[in-house]
Protein backbone atom coordinates (compact mmCIF):
# COMPACT_ATOMS: atom_id res chain seq x y z
CA UNK A 1 0.00 0.00 0.00
CA UNK A 2 2.49 2.19 1.08
CA UNK A 3 4.72 1.91 -2.19
CA UNK A 4 1.23 2.14 -4.21
CA UNK A 5 0.72 5.75 -2.28
CA UNK A 6 4.68 6.86 -4.06
CA UNK A 7 6.31 5.83 -0.39
CA UNK A 8 8.89 3.55 0.52
CA UNK A 9 7.28 0.21 1.22
CA UNK A 10 10.37 -1.10 2.87
CA UNK A 11 10.65 1.64 5.37
CA UNK A 12 6.93 2.68 6.82
CA UNK A 13 8.47 5.78 8.81
CA UNK A 14 8.96 7.22 5.29
CA UNK A 15 4.91 7.63 5.25
CA UNK A 16 4.03 11.34 6.24
CA UNK A 17 1.65 13.50 4.58
CA UNK A 18 1.69 17.67 6.17
CA UNK A 19 -2.11 17.87 6.05
CA UNK A 20 -2.28 14.82 8.14
CA UNK A 21 -1.15 17.10 11.24
CA UNK A 22 -4.42 19.35 10.27
CA UNK A 23 -6.45 18.54 13.63
CA UNK A 24 -10.26 19.20 12.73
CA UNK A 25 -11.17 17.93 16.39
CA UNK A 26 -11.54 21.71 17.62
CA UNK A 27 -13.21 23.01 14.74
CA UNK A 28 -15.89 20.01 15.16
CA UNK A 29 -15.99 20.98 19.27
CA UNK A 30 -16.92 24.61 17.99
CA UNK A 31 -19.82 23.58 15.79
CA UNK A 32 -21.13 21.69 18.36
CA UNK A 33 -21.38 24.54 20.84
CA UNK A 34 -23.04 26.88 18.50
CA UNK A 35 -25.10 24.26 16.34
CA UNK A 36 -25.84 21.54 19.01
CA UNK A 37 -27.09 18.05 17.76
CA UNK A 38 -27.28 19.77 14.20
CA UNK A 39 -23.86 19.26 13.76
CA UNK A 40 -23.39 16.00 14.95
CA UNK A 41 -21.47 13.72 12.66
CA UNK A 42 -23.78 10.74 11.68
CA UNK A 43 -21.69 9.26 9.39
CA UNK A 44 -22.15 6.01 11.35
CA UNK A 45 -25.67 6.04 12.07
CA UNK A 46 -25.96 6.35 8.33
CA UNK A 47 -23.90 3.66 7.48
CA UNK A 48 -25.11 1.40 9.80
CA UNK A 49 -28.77 2.34 8.30
CA UNK A 50 -27.76 1.61 4.66
CA UNK A 51 -26.28 -1.75 6.35
CA UNK A 52 -29.62 -2.82 7.26
CA UNK A 53 -31.09 -1.77 4.03
CA UNK A 54 -28.89 -3.51 2.08
CA UNK A 55 -29.86 -6.39 4.41
CA UNK A 56 -33.54 -5.97 3.46
CA UNK A 57 -32.58 -5.90 -0.18
CA UNK A 58 -30.72 -9.03 -0.45
CA UNK A 59 -33.45 -11.01 1.66
CA UNK A 60 -35.89 -9.80 -0.72
CA UNK A 61 -33.91 -10.74 -3.73
CA UNK A 62 -32.67 -13.45 -2.84
CA UNK A 63 -36.13 -15.13 -1.77
CA UNK A 64 -37.76 -14.21 -5.49
CA UNK A 65 -33.96 -15.78 -7.20
CA UNK A 66 -34.35 -18.51 -4.52
CA UNK A 67 -36.85 -20.54 -6.68
CA UNK A 68 -35.38 -19.41 -10.20
CA UNK A 69 -31.56 -20.34 -9.42
CA UNK A 70 -32.17 -23.10 -6.53
CA UNK A 71 -28.36 -23.46 -7.10
CA UNK A 72 -26.88 -20.54 -6.40
CA UNK A 73 -24.15 -20.72 -3.98
CA UNK A 74 -25.34 -18.31 -1.61
CA UNK A 75 -27.99 -20.88 -0.94
CA UNK A 76 -25.82 -22.59 1.09
CA UNK A 77 -25.28 -20.32 4.00
CA UNK A 78 -27.11 -19.12 6.64
CA UNK A 79 -29.94 -17.68 6.87
CA UNK A 80 -30.63 -18.39 3.37
CA UNK A 81 -30.44 -22.82 4.10
CA UNK A 82 -33.04 -22.72 6.63
CA UNK A 83 -35.90 -23.66 6.75
CA UNK A 84 -37.67 -20.53 7.64
CA UNK A 85 -36.01 -19.00 4.98
CA UNK A 86 -37.70 -21.70 2.05
CA UNK A 87 -41.11 -21.06 3.79
CA UNK A 88 -40.52 -17.42 3.28
CA UNK A 89 -39.55 -17.26 -0.12
CA UNK A 90 -41.65 -19.89 -1.49
CA UNK A 91 -45.06 -17.47 0.25
CA UNK A 92 -43.68 -14.61 -1.23
CA UNK A 93 -43.02 -15.44 -4.39
CA UNK A 94 -46.87 -16.94 -4.53
CA UNK A 95 -47.70 -13.79 -3.47
CA UNK A 96 -45.50 -11.57 -5.79
CA UNK A 97 -46.65 -13.36 -8.86
CA UNK A 98 -49.96 -13.16 -8.15
CA UNK A 99 -50.07 -9.70 -7.15
CA UNK A 100 -48.21 -8.90 -10.41
CA UNK A 101 -50.68 -10.68 -12.50
CA UNK A 102 -53.94 -9.45 -11.48
CA UNK A 103 -52.22 -5.94 -11.85
CA UNK A 104 -51.30 -6.86 -15.74
CA UNK A 105 -54.73 -7.66 -16.10
CA UNK A 106 -55.73 -4.63 -14.38
CA UNK A 107 -53.65 -2.22 -16.14
CA UNK A 108 -53.53 -3.61 -19.91
CA UNK A 109 -56.70 -1.48 -20.79
CA UNK A 110 -55.43 1.65 -19.55
CA UNK A 111 -53.50 4.68 -21.53
CA UNK A 112 -49.89 3.60 -21.32
CA UNK A 113 -49.32 6.65 -19.75
CA UNK A 114 -51.53 6.28 -17.10
CA UNK A 115 -50.52 2.73 -16.50
CA UNK A 116 -46.63 3.56 -15.98
CA UNK A 117 -47.45 5.95 -13.63
CA UNK A 118 -50.03 3.89 -11.03
CA UNK A 119 -48.30 0.35 -11.78
CA UNK A 120 -46.22 0.82 -9.07
CA UNK A 121 -48.67 1.83 -6.67
CA UNK A 122 -51.21 -1.13 -7.85
CA UNK A 123 -48.62 -3.65 -7.23
CA UNK A 124 -47.80 -2.63 -3.84
CA UNK A 125 -51.30 -2.47 -2.83
CA UNK A 126 -51.96 -5.86 -4.38
CA UNK A 127 -49.07 -7.70 -2.57
CA UNK A 128 -50.23 -5.85 0.87
CA UNK A 129 -53.57 -7.26 0.34
CA UNK A 130 -52.29 -10.57 -0.23
CA UNK A 131 -50.44 -10.57 2.54
CA UNK A 132 -53.07 -9.77 5.00
CA UNK A 133 -55.46 -12.49 3.34
CA UNK A 134 -53.36 -14.94 4.45
CA UNK A 135 -52.54 -13.72 7.69
CA UNK A 136 -56.71 -13.41 8.27
CA UNK A 137 -56.41 -17.30 6.90
CA UNK A 138 -54.25 -18.25 9.24
CA UNK A 139 -55.14 -16.55 12.49
CA UNK A 140 -58.57 -18.18 11.19
CA UNK A 141 -56.69 -22.08 10.89
CA UNK A 142 -55.34 -20.99 14.40
CA UNK A 143 -58.79 -20.41 15.95
CA UNK A 144 -60.14 -23.79 13.90
CA UNK A 145 -57.79 -25.76 16.25
CA UNK A 146 -58.44 -23.88 19.19
CA UNK A 147 -62.29 -24.82 18.80
CA UNK A 148 -60.47 -28.79 17.86
CA UNK A 149 -58.81 -28.72 20.88
CA UNK A 150 -61.49 -27.16 23.23
CA UNK A 151 -64.27 -30.09 22.38
CA UNK A 152 -61.51 -32.17 22.66
CA UNK A 153 -60.80 -31.17 26.23
CA UNK A 154 -64.94 -31.30 26.68
CA UNK A 155 -64.71 -34.73 25.03
CA UNK A 156 -62.62 -35.90 27.77
CA UNK A 157 -64.25 -34.10 30.67
CA UNK A 158 -67.72 -36.34 29.32
CA UNK A 159 -65.79 -39.42 29.62
CA UNK A 160 -64.43 -39.49 32.93
CA UNK A 161 -66.03 -40.57 35.61
CA UNK A 162 -68.31 -38.46 37.53
CA UNK A 163 -67.82 -36.89 40.53
CA UNK A 164 -69.11 -34.96 43.66
CA UNK A 165 -67.19 -31.86 43.62
CA UNK A 166 -66.55 -31.07 39.68
CA UNK A 167 -69.12 -31.55 37.55
CA UNK A 168 -69.65 -30.39 33.90
CA UNK A 169 -73.59 -29.88 33.56
CA UNK A 170 -74.71 -31.81 30.15
CA UNK A 171 -77.22 -28.60 29.96
CA UNK A 172 -73.86 -26.38 30.03
CA UNK A 173 -72.31 -28.58 26.86
CA UNK A 174 -75.39 -28.41 24.79
CA UNK A 175 -75.50 -24.74 25.23
CA UNK A 176 -72.11 -23.80 24.16
CA UNK A 177 -71.96 -26.49 21.57
CA UNK A 178 -75.15 -27.42 20.11
CA UNK A 179 -74.82 -31.00 21.19
CA UNK A 180 -75.15 -34.07 23.04
CA UNK A 181 -72.18 -34.98 25.65
CA UNK A 182 -71.93 -38.11 24.00
CA UNK A 183 -71.10 -37.38 20.59
CA UNK A 184 -68.42 -34.55 22.16
CA UNK A 185 -66.77 -37.22 23.65
CA UNK A 186 -66.73 -39.46 20.59
CA UNK A 187 -65.54 -36.33 18.46
CA UNK A 188 -62.49 -35.57 21.06
CA UNK A 189 -61.60 -38.99 20.75
CA UNK A 190 -61.46 -39.26 16.78
CA UNK A 191 -59.71 -35.43 16.50
CA UNK A 192 -56.19 -36.00 15.24
CA UNK A 193 -53.28 -34.54 17.13
CA UNK A 194 -51.99 -31.69 16.26
CA UNK A 195 -49.63 -29.19 17.57
CA UNK A 196 -49.90 -25.47 16.91
CA UNK A 197 -48.20 -23.87 14.30
CA UNK A 198 -44.92 -22.02 14.84
CA UNK A 199 -44.64 -18.40 13.66
CA UNK A 200 -41.11 -18.36 11.90
CA UNK A 201 -41.58 -15.93 9.08
CA UNK A 202 -43.29 -13.00 8.45
CA UNK A 203 -45.76 -14.54 6.02
CA UNK A 204 -47.33 -17.78 7.41
CA UNK A 205 -48.36 -20.52 5.51
CA UNK A 206 -51.55 -21.02 4.17
CA UNK A 207 -53.54 -23.61 1.50
CA UNK A 208 -54.44 -21.25 -1.23
CA UNK A 209 -56.38 -22.14 -4.27
CA UNK A 210 -54.28 -21.68 -6.91
CA UNK A 211 -50.78 -22.70 -5.51
CA UNK A 212 -49.10 -25.82 -3.44
CA UNK A 213 -46.85 -24.76 -0.89
CA UNK A 214 -43.37 -27.11 -0.56
CA UNK A 215 -42.34 -28.87 2.06
CA UNK A 216 -40.54 -26.84 4.53
CA UNK A 217 -38.33 -29.76 5.40
CA UNK A 218 -37.08 -30.57 1.90
CA UNK A 219 -33.68 -28.57 0.77
CA UNK A 220 -35.06 -28.14 -2.61
CA UNK A 221 -37.73 -24.93 -3.24
CA UNK A 222 -40.78 -25.35 -5.74
CA UNK A 223 -40.45 -23.65 -8.44
CA UNK A 224 -43.50 -20.99 -8.48
CA UNK A 225 -46.65 -22.20 -10.46
CA UNK A 226 -48.37 -19.93 -12.80
CA UNK A 227 -51.15 -18.53 -11.27
CA UNK A 228 -54.44 -17.98 -13.71
CA UNK A 229 -56.92 -17.36 -10.69
CA UNK A 230 -57.02 -14.85 -7.92
CA UNK A 231 -58.15 -15.77 -4.33
CA UNK A 232 -61.47 -16.17 -3.20
CA UNK A 233 -63.23 -13.71 -1.34
CA UNK A 234 -60.80 -11.38 -1.38
CA UNK A 235 -61.48 -7.37 -1.09
CA UNK A 236 -61.64 -5.72 -4.09
CA UNK A 237 -58.99 -2.41 -4.94
CA UNK A 238 -60.36 0.34 -7.09
CA UNK A 239 -58.11 2.70 -9.61
CA UNK A 240 -57.97 4.87 -6.93
CA UNK A 241 -57.19 2.69 -4.39
CA UNK A 242 -60.30 2.62 -2.58
CA UNK A 243 -60.20 -1.25 -0.78
CA UNK A 244 -63.95 -2.44 -0.56
CA UNK A 245 -65.41 -5.66 1.49
CA UNK A 246 -66.12 -9.02 -0.68
CA UNK A 247 -69.57 -8.33 0.29
CA UNK A 248 -70.10 -5.42 -1.68
CA UNK A 249 -68.19 -6.32 -5.12
CA UNK A 250 -67.89 -10.22 -5.15
CA UNK A 251 -64.93 -10.44 -7.27
CA UNK A 252 -64.37 -13.19 -9.63
CA UNK A 253 -61.31 -15.70 -9.55
CA UNK A 254 -60.90 -15.32 -12.68
CA UNK A 255 -58.42 -12.76 -13.48
CA UNK A 256 -59.87 -11.56 -16.98
CA UNK A 257 -63.40 -10.75 -15.33
CA UNK A 258 -61.71 -9.61 -12.09
CA UNK A 259 -59.95 -6.35 -14.13
CA UNK A 260 -63.41 -5.56 -15.76
CA UNK A 261 -64.92 -5.92 -13.15
CA UNK A 262 -62.27 -3.60 -10.96
CA UNK A 263 -62.58 -1.24 -14.10
CA UNK A 264 -66.80 -1.11 -13.79
CA UNK A 265 -65.96 -0.11 -9.81
CA UNK A 266 -64.12 2.79 -11.13
CA UNK A 267 -66.36 3.70 -13.54
CA UNK A 268 -68.80 3.54 -10.18
CA UNK A 269 -66.93 5.69 -7.75
CA UNK A 270 -66.78 8.53 -10.74
CA UNK A 271 -70.38 8.69 -10.31
CA UNK A 272 -71.24 7.46 -6.51
CA UNK A 273 -69.56 8.31 -3.75
CA UNK A 274 -66.98 5.61 -2.23
CA UNK A 275 -68.94 5.41 0.98
CA UNK A 276 -72.10 4.86 -0.38
CA UNK A 277 -70.79 1.84 -2.58
CA UNK A 278 -69.06 0.37 0.58
CA UNK A 279 -72.54 -0.33 2.32
CA UNK A 280 -74.24 -1.64 -0.51
CA UNK A 281 -74.40 -5.28 -2.32
CA UNK A 282 -74.00 -5.64 -5.83
CA UNK A 283 -74.30 -8.65 -8.35
CA UNK A 284 -71.94 -8.94 -10.79
CA UNK A 285 -74.13 -9.51 -14.77
CA UNK A 286 -72.14 -10.73 -17.88
CA UNK A 287 -73.28 -9.24 -21.15
CA UNK A 288 -76.27 -7.11 -19.12
CA UNK A 289 -78.73 -7.92 -22.24
CA UNK A 290 -80.52 -4.02 -21.69
CA UNK A 291 -77.04 -2.95 -21.50
CA UNK A 292 -75.08 -4.60 -24.19
CA UNK A 293 -72.16 -4.75 -21.63
CA UNK A 294 -71.10 -6.56 -18.00
CA UNK A 295 -71.92 -4.15 -15.63
CA UNK A 296 -72.48 -4.33 -11.47
CA UNK A 297 -76.27 -4.16 -10.67
CA UNK A 298 -77.04 -3.07 -6.98
CA UNK A 299 -78.98 -5.59 -4.84
CA UNK A 300 -82.29 -3.95 -3.87
CA UNK A 301 -84.65 -6.63 -2.22
CA UNK A 302 -87.51 -4.27 -2.10
CA UNK A 303 -88.86 -0.13 -0.90
CA UNK A 304 -88.16 1.10 2.69
CA UNK A 305 -90.03 0.31 5.44
CA UNK A 306 -90.09 1.47 8.99
CA UNK A 307 -90.29 -2.40 9.77
CA UNK A 308 -92.25 -5.39 8.32
CA UNK A 309 -96.08 -4.73 7.66
CA UNK A 310 -95.46 -1.23 8.74
CA UNK A 311 -96.47 1.80 6.03
CA UNK A 312 -94.25 4.39 5.37
CA UNK A 313 -94.97 8.41 5.91
CA UNK A 314 -94.67 10.60 3.21
CA UNK A 315 -91.71 11.81 4.23
CA UNK A 316 -90.05 8.60 4.10
CA UNK A 317 -90.90 8.19 0.66
CA UNK A 318 -89.95 11.26 -0.31
CA UNK A 319 -86.21 10.77 1.31
CA UNK A 320 -85.77 7.46 -0.30
CA UNK A 321 -86.50 8.87 -3.47
CA UNK A 322 -84.04 12.11 -3.01
CA UNK A 323 -81.69 10.90 -0.35
CA UNK A 324 -82.05 7.66 0.73
CA UNK A 325 -82.17 6.52 3.73
CA UNK A 326 -79.03 5.34 5.62
CA UNK A 327 -76.72 3.63 2.98
CA UNK A 328 -78.83 2.81 0.68
CA UNK A 329 -79.23 4.52 -3.02
CA UNK A 330 -81.80 6.66 -3.14
CA UNK A 331 -84.16 5.61 -5.94
CA UNK A 332 -83.05 8.71 -7.65
CA UNK A 333 -79.43 7.56 -7.91
CA UNK A 334 -80.73 3.81 -8.62
CA UNK A 335 -82.55 5.16 -12.06
CA UNK A 336 -80.23 7.41 -13.36
CA UNK A 337 -77.02 4.93 -13.07
CA UNK A 338 -79.18 1.57 -13.46
CA UNK A 339 -82.19 2.54 -15.51
CA UNK A 340 -84.95 0.20 -14.11
CA UNK A 341 -82.35 -3.10 -14.06
CA UNK A 342 -82.35 -2.62 -10.76
CA UNK A 343 -85.99 -3.62 -9.74
CA UNK A 344 -85.36 -6.99 -11.86
CA UNK A 345 -88.67 -7.04 -13.44
CA UNK A 346 -90.58 -7.91 -10.54
CA UNK A 347 -93.86 -7.38 -10.24
CA UNK A 348 -94.66 -6.00 -7.02
CA UNK A 349 -91.75 -3.45 -7.20
CA UNK A 350 -93.02 -2.06 -10.30
CA UNK A 351 -96.23 -1.42 -8.82
CA UNK A 352 -95.08 -0.38 -5.49
CA UNK A 353 -92.82 2.19 -7.15
CA UNK A 354 -95.93 3.84 -9.25
CA UNK A 355 -97.24 4.35 -5.91
CA UNK A 356 -94.32 6.08 -4.44
CA UNK A 357 -94.05 8.43 -7.86
CA UNK A 358 -97.08 9.82 -7.18
CA UNK A 359 -95.78 10.85 -3.85
CA UNK A 360 -92.83 12.18 -5.39
CA UNK A 361 -94.54 14.03 -7.97
CA UNK A 362 -97.08 15.43 -5.65
CA UNK A 363 -94.24 16.99 -3.70
CA UNK A 364 -92.85 18.11 -6.82
CA UNK A 365 -95.85 19.88 -7.80
CA UNK A 366 -96.24 21.56 -4.50
CA UNK A 367 -92.38 23.04 -4.43
CA UNK A 368 -92.98 24.05 -7.40
CA UNK A 369 -95.39 26.78 -6.31
CA UNK A 370 -94.58 30.33 -5.00
CA UNK A 371 -93.52 30.61 -1.63
CA UNK A 372 -93.30 26.76 -1.20
CA UNK A 373 -90.43 24.72 -0.39
CA UNK A 374 -89.96 20.83 0.87
CA UNK A 375 -90.48 20.99 4.46
CA UNK A 376 -93.90 23.59 3.80
CA UNK A 377 -94.97 20.81 1.18
CA UNK A 378 -94.05 17.82 3.70
CA UNK A 379 -95.80 19.32 6.69
CA UNK A 380 -99.33 20.25 4.25
CA UNK A 381 -98.87 16.78 3.74
CA UNK A 382 -98.56 14.86 6.70
CA UNK A 383 -101.37 17.23 8.18
CA UNK A 384 -104.19 17.24 4.98
CA UNK A 385 -103.08 13.95 3.73
CA UNK A 386 -101.39 11.24 6.10
CA UNK A 387 -100.93 7.91 5.28
CA UNK A 388 -102.91 6.12 5.99
CA UNK A 389 -105.85 8.60 4.62
CA UNK A 390 -109.75 8.98 4.62
CA UNK A 391 -108.99 10.67 1.15
CA UNK A 392 -109.17 8.01 -1.46
CA UNK A 393 -110.26 9.78 -4.32
CA UNK A 394 -108.07 13.18 -4.13
CA UNK A 395 -106.01 13.34 -7.19
CA UNK A 396 -102.62 15.28 -7.47
CA UNK A 397 -104.33 18.08 -8.99
CA UNK A 398 -106.84 18.18 -6.20
CA UNK A 399 -104.08 18.35 -3.86
CA UNK A 400 -102.25 20.83 -5.33
CA UNK A 401 -105.63 22.97 -5.53
CA UNK A 402 -106.21 22.68 -2.02
CA UNK A 403 -103.26 23.61 -1.37
CA UNK A 404 -103.61 27.85 -2.07
CA UNK A 405 -104.92 28.49 1.56
CA UNK A 406 -102.29 26.46 3.18
CA UNK A 407 -100.28 28.94 5.50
Amino acid sequence: MLALAGFNGERKDSYFISRDELNEEKAYQERLEEHGNDARDNALVYFLNLMRYLRTVLLQDMAVMAPQHPDLFLLKFSPFNTDSFRQFSSQSTAIITLAEAEAEANLKHLPEEYAASVSGALRSTMIKQEQHRQEVEQQNLELRRDMFELIQVLGDCMSAPKSKKRKFPESLVQRFTGTSSKYIAELGSQLPESSRPTKRVHLEPSALEHETVSNTTSPTLASPTVITSAPSKAPAISGSGTVYPFSAFPLSTNLEIRAAQVREISILESKLPPERLKHNSFEWLDDSPRRGVSEWLPEFSGYWKPSPGQTPSLKDIWNENEYGIGHRFSIKELRANWGVRWRRNVNGMKVEGVRREKVVELVRRLIAQEGWDEAKALRFLEVKYPIPSNNKNSGIQKVVDSSIDYV
